[in-house]
């Protein structure tokens, strides 16, 4: 199938996923699985259009700031991670795997888990801090991020494992 046709079923996906299913799912006040993230993840990695890959991030994120009533804070969280996708892929991924133009799918099950955390940590991150944007619960916000990092990872890990299997 085709790259964009991929993609623009994934961003429906997604979007019909997270709306539907997942904003009603919470464990506590503050853990909700944003599992949207994955487009971001499977998004290609060599030889993309950057505007259309932020454009399209962002339309994700709005669209789901619609629905949630959220006021933005979810289109910049992800457009944020797209941004900064590459720059952190490289780190993570070395510079031999870089320069075989290697995909998240071809990685050993470590490094692709320690990617998507560090991606989901920083969408966290900038998530819950313009959520709650302020200073006065620091620590259960901290507690929040990281708690909810590591549902979001192993949830986005699960469904990924089921995806990848079906396709090779």
């Amino acid at each position: 199938m085709n790259k964009n046709i991929n993609n623009i079923l994934r961003f429906i996906l997604l979007l019909f996923l997270q709306v539907t299913i997942l904003n009603r799912v919470n464990f506590g006040s503050f853990i909700n699985p944003q599992i949207y993230i994955i487009y971001v993840i499977l998004f290609p990695y060599y030889n993309i259009n950057k505007g259309y890959f932020l454009l399209s991030s962002f339309f994700l994120g709005i669209s789901i700031d619609f629905f949630m009533n959220s006021g933005g804070i979810n289109a910049f969280a992800l457009t944020l991670i797209a941004y900064f996708r590459q720059s952190i892929f490289n780190i993570f991924m070395g510079q031999q795997d870089v320069k075989n133009q290697i995909s998240i799918r071809d990685l050993p099950v470590a490094k692709s888990i320690n990617y998507i955390f560090f991606l989901t940590f920083i969408h966290h991150t900038a998530l819950f801090w313009l959520e709650n944007f302020s200073f006065d619960e620091l620590m259960n916000m901290f507690f929040g991020i990281f708690v909810s990092s590591i549902y979001t990872t192993v949830i986005i890990v699960l469904s990924l494992s089921l995806l990848l299997k079906k396709s090779n």
